[in-house]
């Protein structure tokens, strides 16, 4: 049953989608690419922008992404990895975004981008 656009599943859902498809992951301590926490939000009908921060929050909380202050050239902004070693575990909330958007189920393997 896909998740409708507007809830905090969606948003979960198309956050950890949107990490796993630019390649921004990594683990507490160390990170590769990474995406600032207001960037999250692009390309998300913007009526619904308020739940982001629950949405990272809760991420953040079951352990499947972290966040981080780094400098940008404007100052320091809070950004935002998917934990490597949790993405399987995220592959079905991934899923129910992706099948609510029309788009191909990752596989089990998430080999798609590789």
């Amino acid at each position: 049953m896909p998740s409708r656009e507007g809830t905090l599943v969606h948003v979960k859902g198309y956050i950890m989608n949107k990490l796993f498809e630019k390649g921004c992951f990594g683990r507490r301590g160390s990170h590769g690419k990474h995406m600032t926490v207001m960037n999250l939000r692009g390309g998300y009908n913007p009526r619904h922008h308020g739940l982001f921060e629950e949405a990272v929050e809760e991420l953040e909380s079951e352990g499947l992404v972290h966040t981080f202050p780094a400098r940008t050239g404007r100052g320091t902004d809070r950004h935002i990895v998917a934990v490597i070693d949790r993405l399987p575990d995220a592959r079905a909330l991934m899923n129910l975004y992706r099948r609510s958007v029309k788009l191909q189920p990752l596989r089990s393997d998430l080999k798609e981008f590789s």
